[in-house]
């Protein structure tokens, strides 16, 4: 069974409850597991370079290519031991103060059940 360190609702800090650490186990932990594999920006991680999604190739450049980022963001999902295969990846472009932006969902199947990521959450 996943087991992972509880988050704060950015995924940021872990959470204490009393003077130890609140854990998720199960579905939610695959859940936190795969966003902070979403947030997580190509060679962001210090000691693992080849981990993260290459935003700023796909989506953020003058030609961007929502097939490369679908491909970055599922091999990067794919890579947590948990997910076992990409269900469906949807994404549209919508006007937000002036600008284009991309809104996607991606449904996974894991070992625990089925979990929907979508880019609205931070």
């Amino acid at each position: 069974m996943a087991q992972t360190i509880a988050t704060d609702s950015k995924y940021n800090d872990f959470v204490k409850v009393g003077h130890s650490l609140a854990m998720r186990v199960g579905l939610p932990a695959v859940g936190n597991i795969c966003n902070n594999r979403r947030l997580q920006v190509f060679q962001e991680a210090k000691f693992a370079i080849q981990d993260g999604v290459d935003y700023f190739n796909t989506l953020l450049t003058d030609q961007p290519s929502i097939e490369l980022f679908q491909q970055s963001l599922g091999n990067n999902l794919m890579a947590v031991p948990e997910v076992q295969k990409i269900l469906d990846f949807r994404y549209e472009v919508q006007q937000q103060n002036g600008r284009s932006v991309i809104v996607y969902s991606i449904r996974l199947d894991t070992t625990e059940g089925e979990i929907i990521l979508t880019s609205n959450e931070e």
